[in-house]
């Protein structure tokens, strides 16, 4: 029988390489961006509140407020895109109680879609938490 020996060395520098080449290169991630954007023909706007924070321009912005008391919600939802065009709803009453628990999950790392019907009552928001998302920088 013929045995080969190999140097402890080497097979630390064979299993590295193997390792190197299994694994392949290390990734941070996906990001997404997603500016604001006001659309005033189909009453809607969106965008990440990362995204919005740290856009180059000093105009876009987006954002939902509530205010809650013993016998009510109101509920606010703002949002100006980098050309200034801006749009906000709101809603009122305890029929939105889910929309209020959409907001508590609402991050740094959200992007906010909300709709409007023509008296400016929200018809829908929407607040969506992935990690794709660009978070806010200071």
């Amino acid at each position: 029988m013929n045995k080969k020996w190999v140097r402890l060395g080497d097979l630390s520098l064979s299993v590295a390489v193997l390792a190197t080449a299994l694994v392949g290169t290390a990734h941070a991630g996906r990001r997404t961006a997603a500016p604001v954007v006001v659309n005033s023909t189909s009453r809607s706007a969106s965008g990440s509140v990362g995204s919005a924070r740290n856009s180059s321009d000093s105009i876009q912005w987006i954002g939902c407020q509530t205010s809650t008391s013993l016998t009510s919600h109101f509920i606010t939802c703002s949002a100006a895109d980098s050309t200034g065009r801006s749009a906000s709803c709101s809603m009122t009453g305890d029929e939105n109680n889910f929309v209020l628990l959409g907001l508590s999950a609402m991050t740094e790392s959200s992007m906010i879609t909300f709709t409007w019907d023509t008296v400016g009552n929200c018809t829908s928001v929407l607040i969506s938490t992935y990690s794709d998302y660009v978070p806010k920088a200071l």
